[in-house]
C-alpha cells in the first residue's frame, strides 16, 4: 500500500520534468511583419540571440525583403526597445537603442543590452531617402 501512495508524487514529478524539457527545447520562430513603403510591400523579420532575449547583452537581426524576395540593402536600420514605467513597482520607463549595420543579403545586425527581463516593445526604424518607416514588434526577455 505504501507504493500506491507514492505513485501520484512520481507522476507529478515526471510531468513536471517533461514540461520543463519541452519548455527548454522550444525555439521561438522569428517574428515577421509586412510594411507598405515607397509604393512597395516589404517583409521585415526580427530575430534575437539568444532567443528569447535575456537581461543583459543580446544580438538582434532584422531581415528586410521586397515582395518578390529581393533583399533590401540600401536603408539605415535601428531598433528601439521600450518598457513602460511600472509605478506600482517604483520602476521608471526603460529604453535600449540598437544600431544595426547591413551584414549581407538584406540582413541588418547589431548588439545592445536590455536592463531587465519582461515585455519590451520594439520599434524598428527603416530609413530610406524618403520618409522613415516604423515596424513594431514585442519581445519577452527572460
Amino acid at each position: 500500500m505504501a507504493a500506491l501512495g507514492r505513485r501520484p508524487q512520481l507522476a507529478t514529478a515526471f510531468v513536471g520534468v517533461l514540461m520543463l524539457a519541452t519548455a527548454c527545447s522550444r525555439t521561438s520562430e522569428p517574428q515577421v511583419r509586412t510594411l507598405e513603403s515607397g509604393g512597395e510591400t516589404l517583409t521585415v523579420t526580427l530575430a534575437t540571440s539568444p532567443e528569447p532575449p535575456r537581461s543583459g547583452e543580446n544580438a538582434i537581426e532584422i531581415s528586410i525583403r521586397k515582395a518578390d524576395g529581393t533583399p533590401v540593402t540600401d536603408v539605415a536600420v535601428s531598433a528601439d526597445f521600450y518598457m513602460p514605467a511600472m509605478p506600482s513597482m517604483n520602476m521608471p520607463e526603460m529604453h535600449s537603442h540598437f544600431v544595426l549595420k547591413h551584414r549581407e543579403n538584406g540582413i541588418y545586425a547589431g548588439r545592445g543590452a536590455l536592463e531587465m527581463a519582461g515585455t519590451w516593445n520594439v520599434n524598428v526604424s527603416i530609413k530610406r531617402s524618403d520618409a522613415p518607416d516604423t515596424v513594431r514588434f514585442t519581445v519577452n526577455a527572460r
